[in-house]
């Protein structure tokens, strides 16, 4: 791996391990806001493949 994809998961395991209740709900929601391009709304946003809940 290289030294910035290891920060990166780095960063994702203390995020992760920061929040206190339903971390794993909270990280897909983080996955989604972040790979979001288009939603306008968070109907719109459940729809995002990386949406899962």
């Amino acid at each position: 791996m290289e030294t910035h994809e290891i920060k990166s998961v780095e960063f994702r395991n203390d995020l992760y391990d920061s929040i206190d209740k339903r971390a794993d709900a909270a990280m897909v929601l983080i996955d989604a806001l972040s790979g979001n391009q288009s939603a306008a709304s968070s109907v719109l946003l459940s729809l995002i493949t990386l949406f899962r809940r």
